[in-house]
């Protein structure tokens, strides 16, 4: 008889084990911190360069690499880099994507004219474009506390889902 009790005990543990494991694994995932949300709609909008909207999202202590190469390493010289680059150059957010690693990332994949000049959009001729990735790493205190600049000087090229070198395929 005890066997019996034992054995069945031993099946409502397993059951309800694997009963409480299916909706975790099947749940959706938390959605990035609120401050990464918020900081999106001015970090991926390519039309802002106003200084005094960006400059609160970023930590006095903010690290900028560009290319793997140190960039700025407070917030003065990264703003002070920031705002050249927003008011000399007219660009456009391609896509941005959040993640929750950490305390929270942003992603921006833009594009840009490279050619210096102060008119949005710029003028007429061959435009000199340059994409570019920025990995905005927030930190607990809901600020940016490290930025990772990638910047390839060319055109972007979309993946064609049915091109037979995709690593998609393997």
């Amino acid at each position: 008889m005890h066997e019996i009790e034992d054995a069945v005990l031993r099946s409502v543990v397993a059951f309800s084990l694997m009963a409480s494991a299916i909706p975790a694994a099947s749940s959706p995932l938390p959605p990035p911190p609120e401050y990464v949300w918020s900081a999106s709609k001015i970090l991926a909008d390519a039309s802002i360069k106003d200084q005094a909207r960006v400059a609160p999202l970023f930590a006095e202590d903010v690290q900028v690499t560009k290319d793997g190469k140190p960039l700025a390493a407070n917030k003065t010289e990264w703003m002070s880099f920031w705002l050249k680059d927003r008011k000399h150059f007219f660009g456009k957010t391609l896509l941005y994507s959040m993640g929750r690693r950490d305390a929270g990332v942003l992603l921006v994949l833009d594009q840009f004219d490279t050619r210096d000049n102060f008119t949005n959009p710029p003028p007429p001729g061959d435009a000199q474009w340059s994409t570019r990735s920025t990995l905005y790493a927030f930190g607990s205190d809901g600020l940016v506390h490290s930025v990772q600049i990638s910047e390839v000087d060319s055109f972007l090229i979309k993946a064609d889902p049915k091109d037979e070198q995709s690593s998609d395929k393997d």
